[in-house]
């Protein structure tokens, strides 16, 4: 191996070749593996009763085109939607209402989605990242605020910052070393809860959301703007199933924009395991959502979310799920 200022050069003795490769070459991310997939996404709400449910609002997550999947045609409702918003944090929704849901009645909802997906690769290199002065005001005064599941003014959060990212200033090597940080504390357990960051910290373990808050709480209390997507993930065979589905985070480093980092995939017992999570997307997940926090109409959710009222008692049952068949 030898190395110039803009060069790679590795000599191959069982090919007898000399090979010349680029260090960089200006592309900022690579796309390759597309699939051709369709999605049902599934929502659906039955009320065991006794009683009736007067109102029922059902938000469904609008995915969108983007650098890691690629739309073919609108996403198609069953029922047809009552309203196309969007929230706050500028995430497309699907609102649906229905009325006097009896007792043993099921309602759902159904989104169809034809989807090219795509591995996504970012190529960063830490000494072209700017500095946190350079990112938007715009970005930072939306994507540093804290919330309710971030709560970065914690002590427990304050503190594991200041052992994380230390004098570091960099924006890149702050992400990484949050990253780092978080994977030596947490271990992954999928219990589906999505408690507080400092909770989540001090317990030592969490899902891939609870993942989430702590690495947004804590790249947030650092200065690096940091908000999460939500996903609903191919599970491995041709026809494929998910109710489990997944959320991580991007984060914002100048002259870069919005990186992919999934802090609770990183949780791997190898650098080079860990380091596959910081940059990249598998061609297997369907972003739906793109939040900063809480929604007015998601709430914490992702992929989508109800609410209800009631005459008298109901016990209500809420199930999700994706159907994913090949589109070839």
């Amino acid at each position: 191996l030898a190395l110039d200022a803009k060069n790679l050069w590795v000599a191959d003795y069982q090919s007898d070749r000399c090979y010349k490769l680029v260090i960089d070459d200006g592309v900022q991310f690579s796309q390759k593996d597309k699939r051709m997939e369709n999605l049902e996404y599934v929502h659906q709400v039955r009320n065991f009763g006794p009683d009736t449910v007067t109102t029922l609002q059902v938000y469904l997550a609008v995915p969108q085109s983007l650098n890691s999947q690629t739309l073919v045609g609108n996403p198609q409702f069953t029922p047809a939607p009552a309203q196309i918003t969007t929230d706050k944090w500028g995430q497309k929704i699907a609102r649906f209402e229905f009325k006097n849901i009896a007792s043993g009645q099921v309602t759902s909802v159904t989104m169809n989605v034809r989807v090219g997906l795509q591995r996504l690769r970012y190529y960063v290199f830490p000494e072209k990242v700017g500095k946190l002065t350079d990112i938007p005001a715009d970005t930072s005064k939306k994507y540093l605020i804290d919330d309710v599941k971030f709560q970065f003014t914690s002590p427990v959060i304050q503190e594991a910052v200041k052992t994380a990212v230390g004098s570091e200033t960099n924006p890149y090597w702050i992400a990484r070393k949050i990253f780092s940080y978080v994977n030596d504390k947490l271990f992954y357990e999928r219990v589906g809860g999505w408690n507080t960051a400092p909770t989540v910290l001090q317990r030592g373990n969490g899902s891939c959301s609870e993942y989430t808050f702590v690495y947004i709480a804590m790249c947030r209390a650092a200065g690096l703007p940091a908000r999460y997507v939500g996903a609903v993930t191919h599970r491995g065979d041709d026809a494929s199933w998910d109710d489990v589905f997944h959320r991580w985070v991007e984060v914002f480093l100048p002259n870069y924009g919005w990186i992919p980092i999934d802090p609770s995939g990183g949780d791997q017992p190898t650098p080079q395991g860990q380091a596959a999570y910081i940059g990249n997307i598998d061609n297997r997940f369907l972003i739906t959502t793109c939040s900063g926090g809480g929604s007015e109409y998601l709430d914490w959710s992702y992929n989508a979310n109800e609410r209800w009222i009631s005459k008298g008692k109901c016990k209500i049952a809420v199930e999700n799920f994706g159907e994913w068949t090949p589109a070839e």
